[in-house]
C-alpha cells in the first residue's frame, strides 16, 4: 500500500532526513521516496495497512516537529513491500536520552581492505535486486536541473540527502549514512564526551520541548543552576528566540551544543515561569550510570545505566564500589529505556559478574560464520582504555544479589546485559518485555577510501549466552509488572521511589531472598 503526501519543497529538502526518520519511528517498515522535484512524499508499506489510520499517524507525527503534510492519495503496491527476513516488533523507540546519538550495539571495525576490494558496478542493489544504471542516471538529472531549474542547487546537500536515502531505503531499519560532521559527533558521544552545557535529557512528549532528566557535576549547567524537572522551551534571546515546539527537539538539542568558550542562550520553563539562561559551553563528559541507596531498604542500592558508551565501565564501578561501602548488599540495575551501547563497554560489564571464560554472546554473519565472545582480562588504549578489564575484577560483583527492571524501551546492548545475567541465573527481570533487538551494526568510515561521512548497517545477529536470539521478540521478565496509569504519565528518569511499582516490586523480591 503506498501513501502520498503534498509538502512544500523549500521544507522538504532541508528536513528530508528528519521526516524519513519520523515516519519510520511510526512504521518502522516504511519505504520512502520523494518525488516531483521534492513536493511529494511516497511512502509505501505493508499491505493490509490501514490507510486512512497511517495517513493520520504520519500527519500527527510530521505535525509534532512542526512539518504540515497533507495526505494527497492511495494505493495498493503491486509487489509486497521490501522488509528485513527477521519478524521485527513494531513498537516505536521514543526520543531516548539526548547526549547519545549513536548508542547501539556496534563493533570497532578496522578495514585492512582498499578501495579496489570492492566490483566497481554502474548499478545499484544486492544479489538479483540490482538497478538501472544510477550513475548516468544521476549525472542525467543533475544535466537537466543545471539546464532548466530556476533554483541553484548544492551538491553537497544533494549527495548526503542521497546517500540518507539509499540507507533508508536499504530495508534495513537501523542503517543509517553520517555526514562527516555527524560521524565526529557520534564518536564524541560514545566516548562519552561533548561539547555542550551539561545535561542529560530527553523530549517531553506532553509539550514538545527538552526536558532535563539530569545535570551533570561540575558542568555549566549545574553552575549556572539548571535543575533536573527543567524544561528548555526556547533556544536563543530577544527576537531571535525560537521555541522547542517549532523548531522541533533535534534541532533544538543540537543548537545546545557549539564550541567551547561560545555561549548557549536559552529559555527554561520552572513550575510555571519563564527564566532565561545564557551558559557558556564547555567539553563535558556524559553520565549513564547514576546511583542512590533505596529509600525504603537501607541495604539496597539503585544503580540507573541510561546507555553503555566507552566511559561506562568505570562509572559503573565508581558507583557500584561507593554503594557498598555504604553498606549495600543487594542491588537494582534500572535499564528501562536504555537503548543500548558499544560492545567492549557491556563486555567489560558483565565480566564483574561472570567467570573466566563463560560465554558472553555470540554473533551470526550472512555467511553462517558465528563468532564468540568470552570473560577474559583484556588491556585497551586510547578512548577504549575504560573498557579494560583487570584479572582481579572478573566476577568481582558476583555475590551480590540483583534486579534488573526492563520495560518496552530496553533494547539491544542493554537486553544483552539483561539476557546475560539471567541465563547465568544471577539476577530477577522485573518489569516488561523488552523491546527485541537482536541484530548488530557496524560503522564503516569513508574516509580510508578518501570520502567524508561513515555508513552505519547492520552486519550480523547476535546472541546471549543461552543461543536464543530474541530480535523482535525481546526478553519475558520473571515478574511482570506495569506502572499504574499514573505513574506511566510521568517521566521514568523523574518518578519517585514511592510511585514507582517496578522498582518496589524489585525491592521486594531481593528483600525476600535473605
Amino acid at each position: 500500500m503506498i501513501l502520498r503526501f503534498s509538502l512544500q519543497s523549500e521544507t522538504l529538502s532541508l528536513r528530508a532526513s528528519e521526516i524519513s526518520a519520523t515516519v519510520r519511528e511510526v512504521f518502522p517498515e516504511a519505504v520512502l521516496a520523494f518525488e516531483n522535484m521534492f513536493s511529494v512524499i511516497s511512502v509505501t508499506l505493508p499491505d493490509g495497512t490501514d490507510a486512512d489510520d497511517a495517513g493520520k499517524r504520519i500527519c500527527r507525527a510530521l505535525a509534532a516537529k512542526g512539518i504540515t503534510v497533507c495526505v494527497i492519495g492511495s494505493s495498493i503496491s503491486a509487489e509486497p513491500v521490501r522488509v528485513p527476513p527477521m519478524k521485527r516488533r513494531t513498537v516505536p523507540l521514543p526520543a531516548f536520552v539526548a547526549t547519545v546519538i549513536a548508542l547501539v550495539l556496534v563493533f570497532s571495525i578496522v578495514l585492512a581492505f582498499m578501495l579496489q576490494s570492492f566490483s566497481r558496478s554502474t548499478t545499484l542493489g544486492t544479489g538479483d535486486q540490482e538497478g538501472e544504471d544510477y550513475a548516468s542516471k544521476i549525472a542525467l538529472i543533475d544535466a537537466i536541473f543545471e539546464k532548466y531549474s530556476l533554483y541553484d542547487t548544492n551538491g553537497q546537500l544533494l549527495l548526503d540527502e542521497m546517500l540518507k536515502a539509499y540507507a533508508a531505503a536499504s530495508g534495513d531499519r537501523y542503517a543509517t549514512y553520517y555526514t562527516d560532521e555527524e560521524y565526529s559527533a557520534m564518536l564524541a558521544e560514545n566516548n562519552g564526551t561533548v561539547v555542550g552545557i551539561g545535561i542529560t535529557a530527553m523530549e517531553d512528549d506532553l509539550h514538545h520541548d527538552i526536558l532535563v532528566i539530569d545535570v551533570l557535576p561540575d558542568s555549566p549547567a549545574m553552575a549556572a543552576g539548571l535543575l533536573p524537572g527543567d524544561r528548555i522551551v526556547a533556544i536563543g534571546e530577544g527576537e531571535s528566540a525560537q521555541r522547542v515546539s517549532d523548531i522541533g527537539y533535534l534541532v533544538a538539542v543540537g543548537a545546545l551544543r557549539g564550541e567551547a568558550g561560545t555561549t548557549a542562550s536559552f529559555t527554561v520553563s520552572r513550575n510555571g515561569t519563564e527564566l532565561p539562561f545564557a551558559v557558556v559551553r564547555a567539553e563535558v563528559t556524559a553520565r549513564s550510570v547514576t546511583g542512590r541507596i533505596s529509600e525504603t531498604n537501607a541495604t539496597v542500592g539503585y544503580v540507573r545505566i541510561t546507555g553503555f558508551d566507552t566511559v561506562t565501565p568505570a562509572q559503573f564501578k565508581a558507583v557500584m564500589n561507593e554503594l557498598i561501602g555504604l553498606g549495600c548488599t543487594r542491588f537494582v540495575f534500572d535499564v528501562r529505556s536504555n537503548p543500548g551501547g558499544d560492545l567492549k563497554s557491556i563486555t567489560a560489564i558483565l565480566s564483574y559478574f561472570l567467570q573466566e571464560g563463560d560465554t558472553i554472546l555470540s554473533t551470526v554473519k550472512k555467511d553462517g560464520t558465528t563468532t564468540y565472545y568470552k570473560v577474559e582480562a583484556a588491556t585497551y588504549s586510547g578512548d577504549y582504555a575504560d573498557c579494560s578489564i583487570a584479572q582481579q575484577e572478573i566476577g568481582m560483583y558476583r555475590q551480590y544479589q540483583t534486579a534488573v527492571l526492563t520495560n518496552g524501551y530496553t533494547a539491544s546492548a542493554a537486553e544483552l546485559f539483561t539476557a546475560a545475567l539471567k541465563d547465568y541465573e544471577l539476577t530477577t527481570v522485573v518489569g516488561e518485555t523488552t523491546y527485541g533487538k537482536g541484530v548488530l551494526q557496524g560503522v564503516y568510515s569513508l574516509a580510508q577510501w578518501g570520502y567524508q561521512g561513515a555508513i552505519k548497517l547492520t552486519t550480523g545477529y547476535y546472541n546471549p549466552p543461552s543461543g536464543k536470539n530474541y530480535d523482535g521478540e525481546g526478553i519475558a521478565p520473571h515478574i511482570a509488572v506495569s506502572l499504574s496509569e499514573a505513574a506511566a504519565k510521568k517521566h521514568l528518569y523523574l518518578l519517585p521511589e514511592g510511585e514507582d511499582d517496578q522498582l518496589l516490586t524489585a525491592i521486594g523480591k531481593l528483600t525476600e531472598q535473605n
